[in-house]
């Protein structure tokens, strides 16, 4: 019997390696304008080329890790895959100029943010139920949503005539707020733990950061064309950045101990996702898992079957 138990204790402690570490995705394009999609280790280690030859490249990401899967936005609409890059397929097909793209999984919708239409719309995450939020918003780049208080983030650039800002409203397009003037202000994160938002601006070299009303804002970065991102890894308390077109970095959420973690020469890297502690092992991990826990079940299992054929008078 205390054979039996080891056993089971064994292959429960082997079932619960399948729980990989923090992993960080990120998408951009090759030099003939054609989508990848990467993954790594959260330090940069690993990295991983999932999917390649994305029709027109990939701008924003965004996971819903409830249901396994990856958004995008690229040409002619938004795409989703599963995290290891299996099951593509287009989610909602477009054709204008999305960037933008966020996740409402208690309500089963994606919104995302069209350039050229200057638009906010949703639809539901099969693709039907196409509908406009809010109108008027002046080419509007990455979106974010704080779906607790009904409320969503974009960042804007002023190109006709409106200004260059981060911005929000409630997710029915009302209540329409500037919460900060930039240069031209991209992506945006929200830390709604600690009440912030985040914001890189390319125009300015900068990521910065303020209350989620737009107050105390905050200079934290100051680099080379900080575009992309950032991704909060709130637990460690350090966030990513896509930088110089080929980078990524990561620092503290105030800005300091600034590293290198993928350097993708030849590459354009546009957004990077954190997720943590991923369940997303690799192939095959799952089948040295598998073998090892039927082996190992089949042996305990020889064990009991011998102790009773014993004890049978």
């Amino acid at each position: 019997m205390r054979r039996f138990i080891s056993l089971v204790a064994a292959v429960v402690i082997l079932l619960n390696t399948q729980q990989a570490d923090a992993v960080i995705f990120f998408g951009g394009y090759d030099s003939y304008g054609r989508g990848i999609l990467w993954r790594a280790n959260d330090n940069g280690s690993n990295v991983q080329e999932l999917l390649s030859g994305l029709p027109g490249g990939i701008a924003q990401i965004a996971p819903d890790l409830t249901a396994g899967k990856l958004y995008w936005t690229g040409a002619g609409g938004i795409s989703r895959a599963n995290l290891d890059g299996t099951g593509l397929e287009l989610a909602i097909p477009d054709s204008h100029n999305i960037w933008g793209v966020a996740l409402d999984t208690m309500a089963h919708k994606v919104y995302w943010t069209e350039r050229d239409t200057d638009r906010i719309r949703r639809a539901n995450i099969d693709g039907s139920g196409v509908e406009t939020v809010l109108s008027g918003v002046t080419q509007p780049f990455y979106l974010a949503l704080d779906v607790a208080h009904y409320k969503m983030y974009w960042a804007q650039s002023g190109d006709r005539g409106n200004p260059n800002a981060v911005r929000r409203a409630s997710m029915d397009g009302t209540n329409t707020e500037t919460l900060a003037l930039g240069n031209r202000p991209f992506g945006v994160a929200l830390d709604l733990d600690h009440g912030k938002v985040y914001w890189t601006d390319p125009g300015n070299n900068a990521v910065e950061r303020s209350n989620l009303d737009g107050t105390a804002r905050q200079l934290l970065v100051t680099g080379s064309g900080c575009i992309g991102g950032p991704a909060l890894d709130l637990e460690n308390g350090t966030m990513y950045w896509t930088e110089d077109a080929s980078t990524i970095r990561r620092g503290t959420l105030s800005g300091t101990s600034i590293t290198t973690v993928v350097q993708l020469d030849g590459r354009t890297v546009k957004d990077v996702v954190f997720v943590p502690d991923s369940a997303v092992p690799e192939p095959s991990t799952f089948v040295l898992l598998g073998m090892g826990a039927v082996g190992l079940l089949g042996y305990a299992w020889r064990g009991i079957a011998r102790n009773l054929k014993g004890g049978v008078k």
